[in-house]
């Protein structure tokens, strides 16, 4: 009795060292996946290029300069008037400039959440087509064991029968000979296929990788299922990125009205303008004869025709509301598609625990038929169909911890969490 907590250290030690191997290659892959995607690396250059414009979203526009040449000299008190220089800055509404800069600033953070909702969903593309490999490559293992055990019951079927004499009972096995011929020749062929597939399967994980076709993929050796924390509803909802990308689109929708209504009041414009004057012979102010002089100006916009700065501000309001109804939308189905995924784990849960009964009931059974074939007490009949459906329960098995993988995998695309 007091080996029997080493013994159960031990056998959880290996069961948990193979999920950690298993792991190590899945996150590997999706850490492959992430640095290598051109699709990443296009959101992040956008990501760049939005952060640039918000410094020129709060700049001034550009100072204007003008300069004028009189071919024929003016006079005025200072003399002749030859030519003008002059230098304007329009300056906008105050909170103009911020409220524009803000919505850029909120663009871009919009644009960030769309790189993680990306990241989320190339993830789940990788671990879907991961799980997928493992089970052909579990089914192809099944397949082949199953042909070993064919060909050892057919040895000893031919060694046990064919070798005596002729006889009325070796006569009436032939059909069953015969349908463990049947069945190798079916399985091989399925075990061709399934090799096929999966040769073509880690061709395309590899340009899913973006990398050469033909690069090693280093898959579990057995199909187990993966640990995933369960998150409530408030967790889904604060951590999702699609609707941390609408809720900025949102903020930024906000200050692009506030923006246009700022746009829709007065510019004012400051300058100053440089008088460039010669002598003349006849001045009507000698002191001033001459002499050049400089001029303060002042601009001020008239926004009068107020319907294209309306239409403007109520454009950018309806885009808002917009907005926040693609926000409740998506939460909506966010909600029900969650419940979906949730149910139908909870189903194939069930499902595992009974096929894992059966599977092990079955096993059961085989060694019970082994041992009374051994004593001539049961047909090779009864192995092979007790055969097939313990391999069918077993792929069952290993089919329904893959859809159990993908569920998970799914739900984790509706958290907003660093790849």
């Amino acid at each position: 009795m007091k080996k029997f907590p080493v013994i159960l250290s031990y056998t959880l030690f290996i069961l948990l060292s193979g999920i950690t191997y298993a792991q190590d290659y899945l996150n590997a892959y999706i850490n492959i996946g992430i640095a290598n995607s051109p699709q990443l690396k296009s959101i992040e250059y956008e990501i760049s290029s939005t952060k640039e414009k918000i410094s020129s979203e709060a700049a001034l526009n550009d100072m204007e300069l003008s300069l004028s040449v009189l071919p024929e000299p003016m006079m005025n008190v200072n003399g002749e008037q030859v030519a003008t220089v002059s230098l304007m800055q329009m300056f906008p509404w105050p909170g103009t400039l911020a409220s524009s800069a803000k919505e850029m600033k909120c663009m871009t953070e919009s644009k960030t959440f769309l790189l993680q909702q990306t990241k989320a969903e190339l993830q789940y593309k990788i671990e879907t087509s991961y799980y997928d490999m493992v089970l052909v490559q579990y089914e192809t293992l099944l397949i082949q064991q199953r042909l070993t055990l064919l060909s050892n019951i057919e040895k000893n079927f031919l060694s046990k029968y064919v070798s005596q004499m002729p006889d009325a009972k070796s006569k009436s096995a032939v059909p069953n000979l015969i349908n463990i011929q049947l069945q190798q020749e079916e399985l091989s062929l399925q075990l061709e296929i399934l090799k096929d597939n999966l040769a073509t399967a880690k061709r395309k994980f590899n340009i899913l990788l973006h990398r050469n076709e033909t690069e090693e993929i280093l898959l579990a050796d057995s199909v187990i299922e993966y640990p995933f924390t369960i998150y409530n509803y408030e967790n889904i909802l604060n951590k999702n990125p699609e609707l941390g990308m609408l809720n900025a689109q949102k903020q930024a929708g906000m200050h692009g009205v506030e923006m246009q209504k700022r746009m829709s009041y007065p510019m004012i414009g400051v300058g100053v303008e440089y008088m460039i004057n010669k002598q003349t012979d006849n001045p009507k102010m000698e002191d001033m004869n001459g002499k050049n002089m400089f001029m303060a100006m002042f601009k001020v916009s008239m926004p009068v025709f107020r319907k294209k700065y309306n239409s403007a501000i109520n454009s950018a309001k309806f885009k808002t509301r917009s907005i926040e109804q693609q926000y409740e939308q998506k939460t909506d189905n966010i909600k029900n598609e969650i419940i979906s995924l949730e149910q139908n784990y909870i189903n194939l849960k069930k499902k595992l625990v009974l096929y894992t009964k059966q599977t092990s009931l079955l096993q059961e059974k085989i060694n019970i038929l082994n041992t009374a074939y051994t004593a001539s007490q049961s047909s090779v009949t009864d192995i092979l169909e007790t055969e097939e459906k313990l391999l069918d329960y077993k792929l069952k098995t290993a089919t329904t911890v893959t859809e159990i993988n993908k569920t998970t995998a799914k739900l984790k695309t509706f958290i907003s969490e660093e790849l």
